[in-house]
Parts: structure tokens; C-alpha cells; sequence
């Protein structure tokens, strides 16, 4: 698996969450989404890892059969 192909997918992931109806959050993901697309892999595993830890990560989980259309 290519670091290419995960920034890929962690943007596509973010970008089936939109839209969403308030505004502050969908500007959030907007920008979430650019700063996937535009930074190095590493600094965003350093992101991930920071983020695990935090109990609303897990509510930003896209169920399986909804990435799998």
C-alpha cells in the first residue's frame, strides 16, 4: 500500500462525511481535507496518533458497508 494511495483514502473518507448541516463543522472537514491532501504522511500519522487517543474519534468512523459503494 502506497502512501499515495492512503492520503487517498483518508481524503475520500473525509470527503464522503460532507456535507454536513452546520456550517463550522463543514468548513472544519473542508479544511481537514485540504491540509490531508497537501501534507506530508508522516506529520499526518503524528496527527492520527495524537488523535486516537481523544473518545471522539471513534464517532468520526465511517461504517464498512457505507465506504464499500
Amino acid at each position: 500500500m502506497t502512501t499515495q494511495y492512503i492520503v487517498g483514502e483518508f481524503s475520500a473518507l473525509l470527503g464522503d462525511l460532507l456535507p454536513v448541516p452546520d456550517d463550522l463543522l463543514c468548513g472544519a472537514l473542508r479544511d481537514l481535507q485540504h491540509e490531508v491532501e497537501a501534507s506530508p504522511v508522516s506529520r499526518l500519522m503524528c496527527w492520527r496518533d495524537e488523535q486516537s487517543a481523544s473518545p471522539m474519534w471513534g464517532s468520526l468512523t465511517v461504517p464498512v458497508s457505507a465506504s464499500a459503494s
